[in-house]
Order: structure tokens, then sequence, then C-alpha cells
């Protein structure tokens, strides 16, 4: 690339990355939602769970678990996702949380034909998910090429920078459990907030007494007064613990920058650094 250009056109460059981005990021939770929605029967030990699904929980802040979809009804849960993704992307969170899966939220549906699963059965899914995954996790950048294989997260599972996929602490701590999904009225869906008693990492305990006015390990509300005290938790912890610049890493293939620049017609100084800054300077 040349080394000069002026500001409008690397202005112009990067809103079209962050546009990109935003387009890619968001057909990956339409996949990983709706399209191919991650379904597990509740028993244990757990089935055999694709690498690319264990690594999608990663930099998640809670798992959702919904523990029985209604009979006779498709259990597509596009009037989740939906209300989900608007609800998180309000915030200014978004702003910077496009890379390696950073989201508000994982859906595990699950459950048997026969019953509901119960508050304990969910809560030992959980965590056998997030030992399996732990399991997995040092085997992944030692994948060789072949053994690769077609993913439903962002096409491929990341081999390459596998480090940056962390479980984090708030995940371990939080579930949110759907049992009779709403259809018409996602905002006002009942679900149930758990604690799982998994505090370590935690800058503070969580504290159902604002939604409840007790100390209780479970509270139920409202879906979306559980999405926001999801967020507010997320943001107590990112202030607490403030990720260091190197976390935040462009999630892109080699080169694919400096063909999406090409094809504009862009002739400044290569972007580099984390998304964070060029996003910025991009809005």
């Amino acid at each position: 690339m040349a080394s000069q250009s002026n500001p409008q056109e690397r202005m112009d460059f990067l809103r079209l990355i962050r546009r990109d981005a935003g387009i890619g990021y968001r057909r990956g939770i339409e996949k990983t939602w709706s399209q191919f929605p991650f379904v597990l029967t509740p028993t244990l030990p757990l089935p055999f769970v694709h690498w690319d699904t264990l690594q999608d929980l990663c930099n998640k802040s809670v798992g959702i678990y919904w523990t029985k979809p209604r009979p006779g009804i498709r259990h597509n849960p596009r009037f989740l996702e939906q209300f989900i993704y608007d609800t998180w992307a309000r915030g200014r969170i978004h702003k910077r949380d496009l890379e390696f899966g950073r989201y508000v939220a994982k859906l595990v549906m699950l459950g048997w034909p026969d019953r509901l699963a119960s508050t304990n059965e969910v809560l030992d899914v959980h965590r056998a998910l997030i030992e399996r995954y732990e399991e997995t996790q040092p085997k992944i950048p030692l994948m060789d090429e072949n053994d690769r294989y077609s993913l439903q997260y962002h096409g491929k599972i990341n081999t390459l920078r596998s480090e940056y996929f962390k479980i984090r602490p708030l995940f371990r701590a939080l579930i949110i459990i759907l049992e009779n999904p709403n259809f018409s009225d996602a905002p006002n869906q009942e679900v149930l907030l758990v604690r799982t008693g998994a505090e370590d990492g935690l800058s503070a305990p969580i504290d159902f007494e604002a939604l409840s006015g007790k100390g209780n390990d479970s509270v139920t509300v409202t879906l979306e007064t559980a999405l926001r005290f999801v967020i507010q938790l997320h943001e107590r912890e990112a202030a607490a613990f403030p990720e260091t610049e190197h976390s935040y890493v462009h999630d892109m293939r080699h080169g694919n920058r400096e063909r999406q620049a090409a094809l504009i017609g862009y002739t400044g100084p290569e972007v580099n650094g984390p998304s964070t800054g060029w996003i910025e300077d991009g809005e």
C-alpha cells in the first residue's frame, strides 16, 4: 500500500470493515441460534459435542437453557435470538465486542420428550459442558490442517488463535433457564435466573436481592430483566478487570484487510492494531 491517504478515504475504509464485520457477526449469531441451534439431551456423561460448539461457549456472559420445546410447534428460537441481539446491541458493549465469538449469551436447547429437566440437572449439564471444553481446548491448536472440518460458527474452528477463547467467570457463575416459551412476547417471557455457586474470578459475588428482595440462589424474572442484569454484571466485571490491548487482536484471516482495501481503491497506510481502535475511529 502507499504511505499516504486523505482522512476521508481512511474513514471510508474503516466504516467498510466495520460494516462487513457487523454483517458477518450477525450471520454467525443467526446460525448458532436459529439455523443450527445446539440441541442436547441432558443426560450425563455428555455425548460427543463438536469442537466448534464447545468453542462457542467462550467469551459469553451467560448460558440460556431452553429446557423443553413445546410439543407440536416448530422449535425455532428465532423469537429469542432477535430480541436478545437487539437488547445487547443497544448497549455500548457491542462497539468493541465483535471478536472471537464475544456475545451476551449461548443458547442450549435441552430436554427429554416426556418431562422437564430439573434445575439441578441443568446445572450439571452446564458444568459438564464447561469441563468438556476445558478438556478439549489444549488439543485445538494441535489439530492438523487435514483434521479441520467445516463448522457452524464463523466457517471454521479457530485453531490459530484459540488462546483468545476463554470461559468467562460470569458464564460459570450464572445461567438462565427458560421452560415455557412465549413466542409472542419475548421481553416479558418468564425465565429463571440461577446462581451456580462458581464465583471464582468475579470481582464480587452475584446478589439477587435487587431483583427479589431476597438472597436466594434463583429468581424468576422477565427475560428483559434477566438480560439487563447480566449486561450490568458484564460491565461491572469489565470495569474491574480491563482487558489488555493484545486481547483485542482482530480476528481476521491474513490478507483479508488488504484485499478489502484494494476493492475500494484504498491507498493509505495499512490499518493495524486492535479493532477497538479503528472501530471508534470509523464511527
